[in-house]
Formats: structure tokens, sequence, C-alpha cells
């Protein structure tokens, strides 16, 4: 019998259902993979995507330790102009305290009735506030701000920027301070010395003209002279508790542009 006879004859010996399910089973048969070629698979997956991590961290650590650098850059550049300030607003306070002694001396040895010229020179003098110091804290409020401190890996450069930042705050309550104390004078000075004087001695700006002569002053009590050298008192002491603080931040900025120098090689 041939072979399409013999398969003729086995389906019509067999039912059709179980036709079908020989027909399905010839045609869907293949040969299993076996379990390590699952592994390499998933091994060849797994390295791809850490090896792109690897490279996103890795550039994103390069683009942080710019980032920082340009942070430390631009820091010196603002501790510059701090130290600048600091020495025009140095000079300002000894020379004030030079007035406010004079005036005071003036006063306290009495010789103020014949040299008059001189006490409204001084006094007025003494009730201006000019050269301010107020930290150049652009980059640093940047790094507050911003969550940028973070980047500073170096522990040594944050604590010296945190230590330089809480002595400045010391300053500038003294320096509110002065303000306090100079607005308390200039409510002195009416009683004490003639307005009209005061007028003819303030022709252009800044400058304060020395009168010849010796112009009378508006009031002598010895009361009120004395309140007078008081406010010059108090306000003397705060001038010279600034310059105590702007030499010691002079000393933090200083030492911290050169570590920030050293630790990131800067010029």
């Amino acid at each position: 019998m041939d072979v399409f006879a013999h398969s003729h004859s086995l389906r019509k010996n067999c039912s059709l259902r179980e036709i079908i399910i020989m027909e399905v089973h010839a045609h869907t048969h293949t040969e299993r993979k076996k379990w390590t070629h699952y592994f390499w698979e998933f091994l060849m997956l797994f390295l791809a995507v850490f090896c792109g991590f690897l490279a996103e961290y890795q550039l994103e650590h390069k683009i942080e330790k710019i980032r920082e650098k340009q942070y430390m850059q631009s820091m010196i550049k603002d501790l510059n102009t701090d130290l600048a300030n600091m020495s025009l607003c140095f000079t300002e306070k000894e020379s004030m305290i030079k007035l406010g002694d004079s005036i005071t001396q003036l006063f306290i040895l009495g010789t103020h009735d014949q040299h008059t010229g001189k006490a409204y020179y001084y006094a007025r003098n003494f009730s201006t506030m000019k050269n301010l110091f107020l930290m150049t804290d652009g980059t640093l409020r940047q790094l507050k701000n911003s969550g940028g401190l973070r980047l500073i890996r170096k522990t040594i450069i944050v604590d010296s920027l945190q230590s330089y930042d809480n002595l400045y705050q010391q300053f500038i309550v003294t320096q509110e301070n002065e303000v306090d104390y100079l607005m308390q004078y200039r409510d002195m000075l009416g009683k004490i010395f003639d307005v009209k004087v005061f007028n003819g001695m303030v022709k252009t700006y800044p400058e304060i003209i020395r009168l010849e002569g010796n112009p009378e002053l508006f009031g002598t009590d010895k009361q009120q002279i004395n309140d007078f050298l008081l406010k010059i008192h108090l306000l003397k002491r705060t001038k010279l508790a600034e310059i105590y603080y702007l030499e010691q931040l002079r000393h933090k900025a200083t030492n911290l542009t050169s570590l920030i120098k050293k630790e990131y090689h800067l010029k």
C-alpha cells in the first residue's frame, strides 16, 4: 500500500478531533531554549542599563565639579571686593573717632567758647555716615538659596564660609547700633548748634566748609552739653567695636581667599 493510501486509511479510522490535534502538533512543535540563553539575555540587558547609569553619573559628577570651581572663582571676586570696601570703612571709622575725640576735648577742656568755628566744623562732620560695609554676598546667597553648598565637597571651605558669614552678622548688628546712636546724636545737634550756621557750611555735596571766626553756640546748658557728649561717647564706642569686627573680617576674608586658591588650584 502506498503512503498516500495509508494516510487516507488512517484518517478514516480516526475521529475528527484526533486529526485536528495531530495536525496542530505537527505544525507547532519547536525546539525549547536552554536556561543559559535567558540568563545571558538578562545579563546583557543589565550590563547595558548599568553602563548607561555609570555614564550618566560620571557626566553629572563632572558637571558638578565644574560648577563648584566656578562658584569658588566667583567667591574670590566677592571676597576681594569685600576687602577693598573694608579698607574704606576702616579708614572712615578711624577718622570719625578722631573727630569725636576733638569735639569732646573742646568741651571738656572748656575751650569751645574760643574755638566755636572748630566745634561747628567737627560736630557737623561727625554727624555724617559714609562708606558702610555691606558684604558682597551674591555668590554666598546663591549657594544657600539653590542648595549649592552641597556642591562644595571640601568641609574646610564650607566651615570657613559659615564662620565668615556669622562674624559679618555680628558686625551688622553693631553697624545698625551706630545708625541708631547717630540719629540720637543728630537730635542733640539742634540744642547746641545754630542751624543757620550749619546751613552756611554746606554749599555743594559732599563738602562741608569750615567758616571763619567764632559763631555763637545755640545752647550752653551744661546738662544738654553733657547729653551731647554722651551721644558722642556712645557713637565712638560703637565705631571702635566696628573696627574690631572689621579687623576680624579682614583676617578671615584674606585667609579664606588663600584657602580657596590652594584647595582649587586657582590663581
